[in-house]
């Protein structure tokens, strides 16, 4: 389970979306809650700082930048009231210096095992696409990041059902190392978001379809490539399987699998986590998440040419858990 989440905030009600999820991870893992707000000097100043609008009482730099630093303190001092956070540790954070860098650095030094950020706020995300901050943020954090789109509202209603609701994840494996760095943290949000009953989690790997127009021998070797597929997942399953029966201290978990042939990884993976590819017709409301890791078979190349990873998050509308592998930091 998680530990130490923190909030990236900048002000904006729709980076506040995060606050309601992050505090039922963090209640549900009994977690330190870390909001932080990175100020910095307004833009309006920067070339104009001494320009006619304000030349009849100069201000400083350093002026504007505490300026701005009490303002932060105070906007986190009035989020720190919010019933959401009542009964869970939260700790505020001001710092100074350039969202993205100053974003990753907290990572560092807050010790933070999971980021929950909103995907849109102050302009950093616009139609369906990510920022530059944003991105980079994603791309390069040593924990995980919880990415909340516009269908994050069945995470949020997790806490106030009044009946037994789950939000299970969809984990997209590409039969490498690099991509199971996904796993470990999607089974502790699984469970985190598990209110009752077990949590569930389906792994799924797309593989390239059979060409019935090309020669015997492409159709025989697509038709291996689906069974090492089929064998992968089936093997990794009985071994989380193993893993979750050796330690009776962690909450139970459903693990299944399933392949899909399709030949655009990214849309494939975005249209299952949508659609609910894997799961019962009874578990209604779909997946919360789909979980994925920045890098995959192609290692610190990314996972494939263009960037499976980059597209789903730039595409997807649906939460996402995106982790990078520690090879790759």
């Amino acid at each position: 389970m998680f530990q130490r989440i923190l909030v990236p905030l900048d002000g904006s009600t729709r980076s506040e979306q995060a606050i309601p999820v992050a505090a039922l991870i963090a209640r549900a893992s009994d977690a330190t809650l870390v909001l932080l707000r990175v100020a910095n000097v307004p833009r309006e100043y920067g070339l104009y700082l001494f320009e006619s609008y304000i030349a009849q009482t100069p201000i400083f730099i350093d002026e504007v930048l505490r300026e701005e630093t009490d303002k932060a303190r105070n906007y986190l001092d009035i989020l720190h009231q919010m019933q959401d956070l009542a009964d869970i540790q939260v700790e505020n954070l001001v710092l100074n210096g350039a969202e993205a860098p100053t974003i990753l650095d907290a990572v560092r030094d807050q010790q933070a095992d999971l980021m929950v950020m909103s995907g849109r706020g102050s302009g950093e995300f616009r139609h369906g696409t990510m920022g530059s901050v944003a991105m980079k943020v994603v791309r390069h954090s040593a924990c995980p990041v919880l990415v909340l789109r516009e269908e994050h509202t069945r995470l949020v209603s997790l806490q106030t059902s009044s009946v037994a609701n789950t939000a299970p994840i969809l984990v997209g494996l590409d039969g490498s190392t690099f991509a199971e760095a996904s796993l470990a943290p999607a089974i502790a949000l699984a469970q985190a978001l598990s209110l009752s009953g077990p949590a569930r989690l389906h792994l799924v790997q797309v593989v390239r379809p059979i060409d019935e127009g090309g020669s015997s021998e492409e159709q025989e070797a697509q038709r291996q490539r689906v069974a090492m597929a089929e064998k992968y997942l089936g093997a990794l399953t009985d071994k989380l399987g193993q893993q979750q029966e050796s330690n009776k201290a962690l909450p139970d978990i459903v693990i299944t699998w399933s392949i899909l042939q399709e030949r655009d990884v990214a849309d494939a993976l975005i249209r299952a986590a949508q659609q609910g590819t894997g799961l019962e017709h009874k578990e209604r409301g779909g997946y919360g998440v789909l979980a994925l890791a920045t890098h995959g078979r192609g290692g610190i190349q990314r996972w494939a040419v263009g960037s499976t990873t980059d597209r789903v998050i730039k595409g997807s509308t649906m939460p996402l858990l995106v982790v990078r592998p520690a090879e790759a930091r």
